[in-house]
């Protein structure tokens, strides 16, 4: 037995032995063949870490390198080690578990042109068998290690990764998976274990409970993640499912992504069954569980495109609220079964909703006063097709003994045209801008808005965006209790709901 094998053997030379490969340095007494041996003999197969670590020895210290005598033990040409050894690497993690325990094992791969071995002559052939799975359903020709002594074949999806997703996306997340020579994704065992470990280390893990086929991988190869998000009440859980369907039909290449993060349908939604009483705490409770899902959402480390749908106006205006204008949305709007895409703040910034106009093309208001000295402000926005205006007037004279502001469109009323944008846009800049003229016009400044909607879904979440915390509101929804107004939202009053907070 050489001296190097009997430090290779010995477990307190052992580490001596790897410390001075790592610093470049020879055991005295010791050739290069001695080391190279370390990839040949298979008395060092499980060496794992010790063969990773002479391997990036060869790549730094000139005193490591005899690419004759390497090439020959390797079975490799003498300019395809070269190119091997001068090439960068991809790094990618995976978990192994064993006796209720998990940890991480790194492999590095290196992606060459030429025909050549995938990893050292010692591998262990069922794992040579295992990755030349892999190059076969690849297409592809690598070169493959592992810093980690292991068994068992689910390093495979890990190995795959390479391909399919960059060295700086794939850096968050953790892979486990057997490949096969179809491409198939496979079952391994300790899935418990490994997704404990993935927190423990904060990433994610990605396995065959996500993908079910290499060529899934693609899908996480974004900064971007498309997110859907329902608000749906009195309606039944058949009815959300259906919304969510419809509205992944724009994002179907989400769903890898949102398995991996573990995002539910219940993550993605306000929703019950029951109408949403017309109290403030009840509107409270639901709008601090929207806040909490959405945060939720925004504090992984990947940008988040909310593709947002809903079902009640009043609701959906606070949403906005809560959202502002900084981040990436799609607003969509439901009629007559279908599900269409109105706005769409992914590829424009929402901001241009706050954009102000002199000018107003598409609505049109009149202003009643009926108390001079009020720094209140009723404004009914009527967009739909249900009239708020008697009852609006109504509320003002009666309970809230304030100035009104009707608006409502000039054409198109309660029939919008769901294929122009911009016309959304528009109507959304116009209400905007108009709210900032109305204290100039009643000749008293306007402190406290009181809102009242009678509009699409997706504008009164625009409309809530671009107003976001910076003007104080109340906000109304018609109750057939009472026939008439009731308050579900003070801002003075929303202490632990969060404005303008995207």
């Amino acid at each position: 037995m050489t001296k190097l094998a009997k430090y290779i053997t010995d477990s307190e030379k052992y580490d001596i032995l790897l410390s001075a490969i790592n610093d470049g340095n020879f055991l005295p007494g010791s050739s290069l063949k001695d080391y190279y041996n370390i990839f040949i003999d298979s008395n060092f197969t499980e060496k794992e870490e010790l063969k990773a670590a002479l391997f990036f020895a060869i790549k730094r210290y000139e005193k490591f390198q005899d690419f004759s005598l390497l090439s020959s033990l390797l079975n490799i040409s003498e300019d395809s080690l070269t190119n091997l050894l001068k090439s960068n690497y991809k790094k990618a993690t995976f978990p192994i578990s064993d006796n209720n325990e998990a940890e991480l094992v790194s492999l590095y791969l290196i992606e060459v042109e030429d025909e050549i071995p995938v990893s050292f002559p010692n591998t262990e052939a069922l794992r040579l068998n295992s990755i030349q799975n892999i190059k076969k359903t690849l297409n592809k020709n690598f070169f493959v290690f592992f810093d980690k002594c292991f068994s068992g074949r689910s390093f495979g999806l890990a190995v795959a990764s390479c391909f399919y997703v960059s060295d700086e996306i794939r850096e968050r997340f953790i892979f486990t998976g057997e490949v096969r020579a179809d491409g198939g994704v496979y079952d391994v065992d300790g899935l418990e274990l490994k997704f404990k470990v993935a927190h423990q280390n904060n990433k994610y893990l990605v396995s065959s409970r996500c993908i079910t086929h290499i060529s899934e991988l693609k899908h996480i190869n974004s900064n971007e993640l498309n997110v859907p998000f329902v608000q749906l009440f009195g309606k039944s859980k058949s009815e959300l499912d259906k919304n969510f369907k419809k509205l992944k039909g724009y994002i179907p290449e989400s769903a890898v992504l949102l398995n991996i993060f573990g995002f539910s349908q219940e993550d993605l939604s306000v929703f019950t069954e029951d109408y949403l009483n017309n109290e403030i705490n009840d509107y409270a409770i639901f709008l601090n569980e929207f806040y909490k899902k959405v945060k939720k959402l925004y504090d992984t480390n990947i940008g988040i495109n909310l593709h947002i749908t809903g079902s009640l106006s009043s609701f959906a205006f606070l949403m906005g609220l809560v959202l502002g204008a900084k981040k990436k949305f799609a607003i969509y709007h439901y009629q007559d079964g279908e599900i269409y895409k109105i706005y769409d703040f992914i590829n424009q910034s929402a901001r241009k909703l706050k954009g102000k106009k002199n000018n107003f093309s598409h609505i049109q208001y009149k202003t009643k006063v009926i108390n001079a000295n009020s720094t209140d402000l009723l404004v009914s926005i009527y967009l739909a097709s249900h009239s708020p205006k008697n009852d609006a007037s109504k509320f003002a004279s009666q309970t809230l003994k304030c100035n009104i502001v009707e608006i409502e469109l000039k054409n198109h009323q309660g029939n919008l045209p769901i294929d122009n944008q911009e016309l959304w846009i528009e109507i959304v800049r116009e209400i905007y801008s108009a709210l900032d003229n109305f204290s100039e016009e009643l000749g008293n400044n306007v402190e406290r808005y009181h809102i009242i909607l009678s509009t699409p879904v997706p504008i009164a979440i625009a409309l809530g965006m671009a107003i976001g915390d910076y003007k104080k509101v109340s906000v109304y929804n018609f109750d057939k209790k009472i026939i008439g107004y009731k308050k579900v939202f003070d801002s003075d009053f929303a202490e632990g709901t969060f404005l303008n907070s995207f």
